[in-house]
């Protein structure tokens, strides 16, 4: 059930005709108006961790990343960025030294350093 104005404006103006429909129509009210109140909380929540996730989250020179693997969390790796140039970081991770693209999702950089397949961890700054 989609929210849509024009719907609410319809069920305000109904006649009472009989008691059966007039509960039906309050009842359908209601739903659209609970909807309404956690789309609400919803956005509001997602504007909240946007806002604070804004700071920190760049991958620049000297940072540490850390990865936890998909299959077992007790598994981390650590990365140290050696350079970064535009959208590509040069890291050292296991002894290795590799360059990869930076990559973003929700406004924190993030990179696949040990390459990108399904179970691929993901380092980020924590």
């Amino acid at each position: 059930m989609y929210f849509h104005a024009a719907n609410i404006r319809y069920l305000i103006k109904i006649k009472r005709v009989d008691n059966q429909r007039v509960t039906n129509y309050f009842h359908l009210f209601s739903k659209y108006i609970f909807l309404f109140k956690l789309l609400y909380i919803h956005l509001h929540h997602i504007n909240n961790l946007k806002t604070k996730n804004m700071e920190n989250t760049t991958i620049q020179k000297g940072s540490i990343l850390t990865a936890t693997s998909v299959c077992d969390s007790n598994c981390k790796w650590t990365a140290t960025v050696l350079e970064r140039k535009g959208n590509f970081i040069i890291a050292s991770v296991q002894g290795e030294i590799v360059r990869k693209k930076v990559k973003v999702f929700q406004g924190e950089e993030y990179a696949f350093l040990l390459g990108s397949y399904s179970m691929a961890p993901i380092f980020k700054i924590r």
